[in-house]
């Protein structure tokens, strides 16, 4: 046997292999995204489920962390024999165009094909190396979002008495809804008094309206905020579960009524 022919086997051979793994990481990524519609599938059907509790939102997350795992495997290995196929390819252009050069293909020498195969061993570590890092920051990443979502968990775990703040992402305890802690405040014309308010987490707000004409309470941007219309002497009460800040307007005086409600 030849060295041309022994080179082009080897090549051969080489081809192969990476065609059989691309095929048999095709079928697997295949299994791997069905199986993650069914797992989104159950989630949705957990959202909906009021008594969800705290371990099987963790549970169902923790499926999805580990369904992401084997996904960025399967890309790491998608890349390795993509980037060996297109290696081989280039290779294989080379070698024809210089064996197509020379009158005789024996002419290759031995050194010179220890040199072809070490840089093109070379190159396949290279390779290599590039899809196992990429392979570490999909991992990276799927943890990252599975330690997100699970503080989303915690809402569950809230007792009767408590509610999630999405800012510190711990339930924290409700206000008691007394006298003291609702807060009043007036709508006329054409202000709401005081414009600002600060008040806890939990507690309760009533805007009554004192004036002459019809007004509303209405978010700036969001639903937190969304009044009927008021007719004189009617009122609008809301509890703030979530902390932050948030502003409001009439929407019959939009610019000449705006309000301010800050939750802490």
């Amino acid at each position: 046997m030849n060295k041309r022919v022994r080179l082009l086997v080897m090549f051969s051979i080489t081809l192969l292999l990476a065609l059989s793994l691309a095929t048999a990481n095709k079928n697997s990524v295949d299994q791997i995204n069905r199986k993650n519609n069914s797992h989104h599938h159950d989630k949705n059907d957990s959202s909906n489920d009021t008594k969800l509790n705290y371990g099987l939102c963790v549970s169902n997350y923790s499926h999805i962390q580990q369904d992401c795992f084997a996904q960025a495997k399967n890309n790491q290995s998608i890349c390795l024999s993509q980037g060996i196929l297109s290696l081989l390819e280039n290779y294989s252009n080379q070698y024809n165009n210089q064996t197509n050069s020379t009158t005789n293909s024996s002419n290759l020498s031995k050194s010179e094909q220890r040199r072809i195969l070490r840089q093109f061993r070379s190159e396949v570590m290279n390779i290599k190396q590039t899809c196992k890092e990429q392979y570490k920051q999909e991992k990276n990443q799927c943890k990252e979002d599975f330690k997100n979502n699970k503080l989303q968990c915690i809402q569950f775990r809230c007792k009767s008495s408590q509610v999630f703040s999405n800012e510190t992402n711990k339930c924290v305890p409700k206000a008691i809804n007394t006298t003291e802690n609702n807060n009043t405040l007036q709508v006329k014309e054409f202000a709401f008094l005081p414009s600002e308010s600060t008040i806890k987490l939990g507690e309760n707000v009533t805007w009554t309206n004192t004036g002459t004409m019809n007004h509303t309470v209405t978010s700036d941007s969001g639903a937190e905020l969304n009044s009927p219309q008021l007719a004189p002497g009617e009122n609008y009460t809301h509890m703030f579960n979530t902390t932050g800040t948030f502003e409001y307007h009439c929407a019959n005086h939009p610019s000449l009524m705006k309000g301010k409600i800050i939750v802490q």
